[in-house]
């Protein structure tokens, strides 16, 4: 960024934003505040944090270089269109104040869409939320190099606002720019492209989200020809867990000792924030997480779960320290033996892209094993009636609130239904049968199962 240094803390606010175009490098209170909300109102995890600050803190970058061009105060309305021409078009842009701005902020790449519509779309809607909140004369808005399009938003007659409403789409989908402080149950919709993009799409899984299940094998287990320290071993056990639960990587990572039942070889993941975890600074307890998990038994699918158990054995009888003041199974290995889960993720991310390269699979993340799971149990787990468990099991054992958040893993029956029609067409053509003669033997299987269940019921 050329205005500003977004800069990491830690902590009760993990991120701050400098002004370097004060004489100080004082701090950006707006900003500040945003952190905060994110932090304490929202309860959003520092990753998410981190993005959200990041989305932000580029946001008010091209503000403020925005402000060097054009002297007078800018609508909110049209400051908006810049910022999506900016991200969308960038250099292509037909706008002149945007193809300059993109020389002198440097921008040299074209943002997606999906990311509009989903991570920056949700960070400024949080901002614009929190600015619509304040009164003209809020001591925040005097503080720091504030952006000055939240000097010019005022109360709109009905008239007016009847006529933004139906000639402005822009003012329109930003609430407050209609009636400051009036915002919808559903927040702020920023960006126009982000409405039409909602409207447009349906739930899928992005290509490339899970990870390859035929080289998960490979991935989780212990390299014979690899001297076992305790960090590998740990991030090890961590992978295979993941592998066979599908678990998010926090669930994982704030397991107990408590939590596992070496007898029955069963996990349970549990709400941190509902029981007594003893021995945890301030900064690691604020690094806990919790996304309402509504089953707190793990189902571990095989060969993973073999796998996990073998590693997590050799883990706790090498190198797991029982002399610590907290229960959490994985801990850090440099000294210290506190919780792992309270490290710093960019690096646990960065060992598991090195390992998975070292397999041959490269831009996968942690989290994709979960989605693998999820499409592994639903379209594949072999059953007694076929392939794929129900979605309704799948939901239990994601421990999904609804079935919205499962149905996107449902994206691969596709590759199941271009088989079977293919397979279908193949033979069609090769046996020379002609659709009434297809219909015909639909309905002569469907007669012949309803007989076997009859024979069933009456056995």
């Amino acid at each position: 960024m050329k205005n500003y240094s977004l800069i990491k803390l830690g902590g009760f606010l993990p991120f701050a934003l400098l002004d370097l175009n004060a004489e100080d490098n004082g701090e950006q209170y707006i900003f500040k505040k945003y952190v905060s909300w994110l932090k304490h109102t929202k309860g959003y995890s520092n990753n998410t944090i981190k993005q959200y600050a990041g989305h932000v803190a580029r946001f008010l970058d091209f503000v403020c270089e925005l402000n060097k061009i054009e002297s007078n105060e800018t609508e909110i309305s049209h400051l908006i269109y810049l910022y999506q021409e900016y991200l969308t078009h960038g250099e292509n842009s037909e706008n002149p104040t945007v193809c300059e701005l993109v020389e002198r902020l440097g921008k040299d790449n074209q943002t997606s869409i999906t990311s509009i519509s989903q991570g920056i779309e949700a960070a400024l809607s949080g901002f614009f939320t929190l600015i619509l909140s304040l009164s003209d004369n809020d001591p925040l808005l005097k503080q720091g190099s504030i952006p000055y399009f939240t000097c010019n938003i005022r109360t709109k007659s009905l008239s007016e606002r009847k006529q933004i409403n139906k000639n402005d789409w822009l003012a329109s989908t930003i609430k407050g720019s209609i009636s400051r402080g009036v915002v919808s149950k559903g927040g702020i919709k920023v960006f126009h492209i982000s409405k039409r993009y909602s409207q447009n799409s349906s739930k899928t899984l992005p290509e490339g989200k899970d990870f390859p299940f035929e080289k998960t094998v490979e991935l989780i287990s212990l390299d014979p020809n690899k001297k076992l320290s305790a960090s590998y071993v740990r991030d090890m056990t961590i992978y295979a867990f993941l592998a066979a639960s599908g678990c998010r990587i926090f669930e994982c990572l704030q397991l107990t000792i408590d939590d596992i039942d070496f007898e029955s070889n069963s996990v349970f993941i549990r709400n941190p924030f509902v029981r007594k975890l003893k021995g945890l600074s301030p900064g690691e307890s604020d690094s806990l997480m919790w996304k309402g998990r509504e089953t707190e038994k793990t189902f571990l699918i095989e060969p993973f779960a073999t796998i996990f158990w073998n590693n997590l054995h050799i883990y706790i009888e090498r190198f797991f320290m029982t002399n610590t003041n907290h229960h959490f199974i994985f801990q850090k290995h440099n000294g210290s033996r506190r919780p792992f889960f309270a490290s710093d993720r960019s690096t646990f991310e960065k060992n598991f892209k090195q390992r998975s390269e070292s397999i041959g699979v490269k831009k996968y993340s942690p989290h994709s094993l979960r989605h693998s799971y999820a499409i592994y149990t639903l379209n594949y787990l072999p059953t007694n009636d076929g392939y794929g468990l129900p979605i309704a099991y799948v939901k239990i054992l994601m421990g999904h609130a609804s079935l919205s958040s499962t149905e996107i893993y449902a994206i691969h029956d596709t590759e199941i239904i271009d088989y079977v029609i293919t397979l279908s067409n193949q033979y069609t053509q090769g046996n020379k049968i002609s659709l009434a003669e297809v219909k015909e033997n639909y309905i002569d299987s469907q007669i012949k199962l309803l007989e076997n269940q009859k024979e069933r019921l009456n056995v």
